[in-house]
């Protein structure tokens, strides 16, 4: 069983504790070596998942790293380009810059007397009346992280492609780009009869180690481990008569 792309130093005693569980899942269960490897590799994805994190609906609003150009655009967001957080100024939006920022719950409107051509400057505030539209840093839409959820998912959906009969769904409420892109990004490879079984994944998500909750190596490490219990109270459960998980 392996992850690909995802570089970590991981806990080699939570290693042997896994390893350790698995070979007592099929020792005491009587279920075969593939059905071990199976289960152990479900129960490791459903914990990875565990141990990442969900980001915000929305990307919080930075200060400009670059002093010389925080003048023009002081505030903004950092998105993420191929695996590189960059920082996207929010300064400005509308046609023709007539809407303008001026803080992150103000903005200023620019309008012209179609008469006179006289310039005339309307200023609103988060909670200002007639301010339905949301015209505010605040409200901007690119704040918004269109496919929050992704990072969990995609070991979530791991780990459903491993159960018997699993649709590989499940989503609830994330939507169907999120499920399109983790289907896409995370490969499940699995060889599960002969006499070396094995699963091996395959996350491409390029900020995937990223959204572990702490440092990779320890988020897989005790990702292994709860797999391990997990692996520990079915062996439990089998010995003395509950079902055991298909």
């Amino acid at each position: 069983m392996s992850a690909g792309g995802i570089m970590a130093e991981v806990s080699q005693g939570d290693v042997a504790k896994f390893q350790k569980a698995m070979s007592d899942f099929e020792r005491r269960t009587g279920k075969s070596v593939g059905d071990a490897v199976r289960f152990a590799s479900y129960s490791l994805a459903q914990t990875l998942s565990g141990q990442t994190r969900k980001s915000k609906k929305l990307r919080k609003i930075v200060k400009n790293p670059d002093a010389k150009k925080a003048r023009l655009s002081p505030l903004g967001v950092m998105r993420y380009h191929k695996g590189q957080a960059k920082f996207r100024p929010l300064s400005r939006t509308g046609e023709y810059g007539k809407i303008r920022y001026l803080d992150k719950h103000t903005s200023r409107v620019k309008e012209w007397d179609k008469a006179t051509g006289a310039v005339k400057y309307v200023t609103f505030s988060d909670k200002t009346i007639g301010n339905e539209g949301g015209i505010s840093m605040a409200n901007d839409k690119r704040r918004k992280i269109g496919r929050s959820g992704l990072a969990k998912y995609a070991w979530k959906l791991a780990s459903m492609g491993l159960m018997r009969g699993g649709s590989g769904k499940g989503a609830g409420a994330l939507g169907g780009d999120v499920i399109r892109v983790a289907a896409r990004e995370m490969r499940v490879r699995k060889q599960l009869t002969g006499n070396a079984p094995e699963v091996r994944f395959d996350n491409h998500l390029n900020y995937a180690g990223d959204a572990f909750i702490g440092p990779a190596g320890a988020a897989i490490s005790t990702a292994m481990r709860a797999a391990a219990e997990s692996m520990q109270y079915k062996i439990r459960s089998a010995i003395y008569g509950s079902k055991l998980a298909k």
